[in-house]
């Protein structure tokens, strides 16, 4: 027995073959196989799907909901963003460049008022509707960080109490989850650079991928102190009522609002209230019962104007480049060394590469369309 098993071990460690049957040959089992060194199709496709699900899905910062949205409202307007996100991810880091300016912007105000207490994470608190104003002759609505400048400014409610441990005991930010993503850009990032040093194929979904993170990136620099899914706002309460601020206000306040009562102090910040047919979407109600998400991006600082134009240009510049590169030799249909399409010479360098006899489903004009 004890000879029979070292015979059957020492020939499963050199893939050795037993006969079961006449004619027939069991192959010997292994323990450990390695992968085959050679990408395959569904590899880049899982890779660059995972690495955009999870870095559009910790990007997106969106503000605070109303009272009366319920969870299908909630999960439907995350994701239209999600999908945003997707097709023009340079659309929603323009947004989050405006609300990030106007943070700025409120930090620098209040600091000039005295109250150096107020922080990036206060104000982007206040323009993501986390203050609710109270007042004794009209209903409760979202107020933004320049608006709680002003009433604070003119004496017509204290300055807000709450501290930054308790707007970030509020927020739902996943660390571990941010982790994740940036470690998952990083090593796609690093593959397709180091692909491209080694002159190796590089496929336009990994390209344009890459041209999407650099937006992500973008995106939660403006959003790093935005507090994320914060489901209850704070109630402030106006020493007076806010008949008495519009009257003080005087010709500043007397059109009708469109938004909030307080709308000459911040008017028309919202791009879907700039656009034609603005009634058919958004938010309806009024005075706003949530503040919405697509802020009008009001920049004053040129580098950063600079900068949020010339992203989207390189991440399309860095696709247009794929020509620099080789396409996959296993996406092709032709076994030769020939090209397999007319347009596949553009895409393709001049070096020959060698295919197997077996080769896969052409699938490269689906990605050439992306």
């Amino acid at each position: 027995m004890i000879m029979r098993y070292t015979i059957a071990l020492s020939a499963s460690s050199n893939n050795i073959s037993f006969p079961t049957e006449p004619g027939r040959l069991r192959p010997a089992k292994k323990g450990w196989v390695d992968q085959p060194n050679q990408r395959g199709t569904i590899d880049i496709i899982w890779n660059c799907v995972m690495t955009l699900a999870i870095c559009r899905w910790v990007m997106l910062h969106l503000n605070i909901p109303a009272k009366t949205d319920g969870l299908c409202c909630l999960m439907l307007r995350k994701a239209r963003w999600l999908m945003l996100a997707l097709l023009a991810p340079e659309l929603v880091m323009l947004f989050a460049c405006g609300q990030w300016a106007s943070a700025k912007r409120s930090v620098a105000d209040m600091q000039q008022s005295g109250h150096e207490g107020w922080t990036m994470l206060h104000a982007f608190y206040a323009d993501s509707g986390g203050f609710m104003l109270e007042t004794a002759d009209f209903v409760s609505f979202p107020i933004t960080a320049k608006q709680v400048h002003y009433l604070v400014q003119k004496g017509y409610m204290s300055m807000p109490k709450i501290t930054k441990e308790e707007i970030w005991d509020k927020s739902k930010a996943d660390m571990f989850a941010k982790a994740i993503a940036s470690f998952q850009a990083i090593w796609l990032i690093a593959q397709v650079m180091a692909r491209g040093i080694q002159h190796l194929p590089v496929t336009l979904l990994e390209l344009s991928t890459v041209a999407l993170i650099m937006c992500t990136g973008a995106t939660l620099f403006f959003w790093f102190w935005k507090p994320l899914n914060v489901d209850t706002p704070t109630t402030l309460v106006l020493d007076v009522a806010i008949a008495a601020v519009l009257l003080q206000a005087k010709d500043k306040a007397k059109h009708p609002f469109r938004d909030t009562p307080l709308d000459f102090i911040e008017p028309i910040i919202y791009t879907s209230s700039q656009m034609p047919l603005a009634r058919f979407w958004g938010v309806q109600e009024r005075p706003l019962p949530r503040i919405p998400n697509d802020r009008d991006s009001r920049l004053h600082n040129f580098p950063i104007s600079l900068a949020l134009q010339s992203l989207p240009q390189l991440s399309l510049f860095s696709i247009s480049s794929a020509g620099t590169l080789n396409s996959p030799p296993y996406w092709n249909n032709s076994c030769g060394d020939g090209p397999a399409y007319p347009w596949e010479p553009y895409w393709v360098s001049d070096v020959s590469l060698k295919q197997p006899a077996s080769c896969m489903m052409d699938i490269q004009p689906l990605l050439l369309s992306i």
